[in-house]
């Protein structure tokens, strides 16, 4: 079987886009119109309109649900008109949002419209956040975006929440808020705008990676499904503590965001300086929401521990984190359904997060013990992928040493292994290395390399041997750094 690379780094680097702060400020509007804006000011979009909001939603719901089947359709079956989709659509909710925001009576019929038009508009574009991140940006400007961009809209958008929840409370409607109303409804023009501004000047790619691939490529298919599984948790994770921090006491959920604010600071800060990948400090941020969940028990007994709860629950909020998942699973193997699994794991996450919530709300207890079993489940799940997601992330694209020879991430790798190895490895010995660092079981590797079973069984084993290690977990190690006698004397 010849195998050919999708792209050399160059092409890589050439379609891969740093992207400047205001171009990422940008692009964030998206995030801020759904958490901040539109979403949390409840019945501000049926008050413009003049409409019923009962009636509305119930309308409003069904419409909901046709965006997701029109987006999914979009990512998976036309992923060259994403661009485009998403212009149209921030065009469409722009003029729809100007219209609600026009000072004269609206008909009922429009008045009904209007904010479902907005909405269903507004919930298309949600589909080219992931995309836009897995396909046009750099690793670098990924990060900036899950961490320093999300903690200033983070703590924007928990300042708005914190007003409507506080608003709530009172029992007054929107025009009674901390903040005026016509704070939210300029919002809900201002965003489609800087989403109109960052699409139109990004430019419409027709030469993505997966259409380079043979179609019989080998997948590592237990590597897919469980980071498929871990990114759902992550989401579920997130829905689950915005949603305790919702009804907690008034001023957790300002707490929830400020936490989540310097987390995706302090994230960072270790990327930048001390040269930490994000995706291993994950872990530290699950075990953190874990730790979260248990406080959460406690603070039914104690209820001054809610905002130590909300503070610990607000480390795994990090807007993109999902998508940096999918960027190590985008560059070991392109494929188009990566983008939209990521993007029905998400809506799934919120509808179970929903049916948990409607389930279990009454027996408090139990709900409390369910939240904590799902964040555990995440947590251990990544520490089980820790090392293939990490071995991924942040080594660029390397072209083939030959025909034969699949494309790998990192060509340092090789010569890291050569270096700890007491018998000198060959060519074939570390191809399969380098797929059994990918994630890929013995039969998959089989089929990548066109060898037979037992020849990969007994490559398998000359690694082992020649390395003189016993677990994938210590290839992974010696595959990082040059193993000295005093590890050895450690170990």
């Amino acid at each position: 079987m010849k195998l050919t690379s999708p792209t050399t780094e160059k092409e890589t680097r050439g379609r891969l886009k740093d992207f400047s702060i205001p171009m990422l400020l940008c692009f964030a509007a998206l995030w801020l119109l759904t958490n901040g804006v539109a979403s949390p000011s409840g019945k501000a979009l049926w008050e413009l309109g003049g409409s019923n909001y009962f009636i509305s939603s119930k309308i409003g719901l069904p419409m909901i649900g046709a965006a997701y089947a029109v987006i999914f359709a979009v990512l998976l079956f036309l992923p060259k008109l994403v661009v485009r989709f998403t212009r149209l659509n921030a065009v469409m909710t722009l003029l729809c949002g100007t219209a609600l925001m026009l000072p004269f009576e609206k008909p009922a019929i429009m008045g009904d419209a209007l904010p479902i038009a907005y909405n269903f508009f507004h919930d298309l574009m949600g589909g080219a956040f992931c995309f836009v991140i897995v396909h046009y940006f750099s690793e670098k400007s990924a990060v900036k975006l899950a961490t320093v961009i999300a903690a200033g809209v983070n703590l924007l958008c928990g300042f708005l929440q914190f007003c409507v929840q506080f608003n709530e409370e009172a029992g007054t409607q929107i025009a009674a808020s901390l903040i005026p109303p016509e704070v939210y409804r300029a919002g809900m023009i201002l965003c489609p705008f800087l989403l109109l501004l960052f699409f139109f000047r990004l430019p419409v790619r027709t030469d993505f990676d997966f259409d380079r691939w043979p179609s019989g490529r080998v997948y590592p298919k237990k590597l897919f499904a469980g980071t498929y599984f871990l990114i759902f948790l992550s989401y579920l994770v997130f829905y689950l503590g915005n949603g305790y921090a919702w009804l907690a006491p008034t001023g957790c959920l300002i707490v929830f965001y400020i936490a989540e604010a310097c987390a995706g600071l302090l994230m960072y800060f270790l990327w930048k300086k001390k040269g930490i990948s994000p995706i291993r400090l994950s872990k530290f941020f699950l075990a953190a929401n874990s730790l979260g969940f248990i406080v959460a028990i406690a603070a039914e007994y104690v209820p001054a521990a809610d905002y130590l709860a909300c503070t610990l629950l607000g480390f795994t909020g990090i807007m993109g984190l999902p998508a940096l998942f999918a960027i190590t699973l985008h560059k070991s193997r392109p494929s188009r359904w990566i983008v939209p699994v990521i993007f029905v794991l998400s809506a799934a996450a919120s509808f179970a997060r929903v049916g948990l919530a409607t389930a279990f709300m009454p027996y408090k207890e139990l709900f409390a013990v369910t939240q904590l079993v799902v964040a555990v489940s995440a947590t251990v799940i990544y520490f089980l992928l820790e090392p293939y997601l990490t071995f991924g992330f942040g080594k660029q694209s390397a072209k083939p040493q030959s025909a034969q020879t699949p494309v790998f991430l990192s060509q340092s790798w090789r010569e890291l292994l050569q270096t700890n190895a007491y018998e000198p490895l060959s060519e074939g010995e570390l191809d399969v290395a380098g797929l059994i660092m990918q994630g890929f079981q013995s039969d998959e590797i089989a089929k990548e390399l066109t060898y037979s079973a037992g020849t990969v069984k007994t490559y398998r084993r000359r690694i082992y041997s020649k390395l003189q290690i016993h677990t994938p977990k210590e290839l992974f190690a010696r595959a990082q750094r040059v193993i000295t006698d005093e590890d050895m004397e450690v170990r």
